[in-house]
């Protein structure tokens, strides 16, 4: 099959936007070789590598399995936290609904 391909101009503070591009199932070579973001933002590759899963490339290298793992160990928990956040928010919200329904 046929990859995506992407040099995305990256500024420190938004490493986190690499999480939109998620939504490219096929990107496999992503760069932002030359880029401050690589240096300034820390833990760029792990970002990359935990997000864009279909990754066989980065930064003109090879995604290893060592790379793999050690960006699922950092991130794992995060995206763990933030979807328990998420659930608790919703709880939230239906009871103060159900609470307000039964005010009226």
């Amino acid at each position: 099959s046929s990859g995506i391909n992407a040099e995305w101009p990256l500024r420190p503070g938004q490493i986190k936007q690499i999480r939109d591009l998620r939504l490219l199932g096929n990107l496999q070579d992503f760069s932002f070789n030359d880029n401050p973001v690589e240096t300034e933002a820390p833990h760029s590759t792990d970002t990359a590598v935990f997000y864009l899963r279909g990754l066989d490339l980065l930064n003109g290298s090879p995604v290893t399995a060592e790379m793999r793992a050690e960006a699922d160990r950092r991130y794992q928990q995060d995206e763990v936290n933030a979807l328990q956040d998420v659930i608790l928010g919703k709880t939230r919200m239906i009871d103060a609904v159900s609470k307000e329904r039964e005010e009226v």
